[in-house]
């Protein structure tokens, strides 16, 4: 998907090689950023949706639903 739009963001092009532990960990630490962080260009319901996406390839459902979760409290 990311390579169709010429993106090529970190978090996707780790979960299309099967590193989804590895997309958590670029991912995670934007939802610990300040605004005045790197993380200000990204919505805080972007980063649970990804988080989301890739605990579930990680096969850890709890979190997963905790992401999703917050992600749809967002979109409210």
């Amino acid at each position: 998907a990311a390579a169709a739009r010429g993106l090529d963001l970190p978090e996707e092009v780790l979960l299309e090689a099967g590193d989804p532990l590895g997309a958590v960990a670029v991912l995670a630490p934007g939802l610990r950023g300040s605004v005045e962080g790197s993380s200000y260009y990204v919505t805080q319901r972007l980063f649970h949706q990804r988080l989301g996406e890739a605990w579930q390839r990680a096969g850890d459902a709890d979190s997963a639903s905790h992401h999703r979760e917050w992600a749809a409290k967002m979109r409210r």
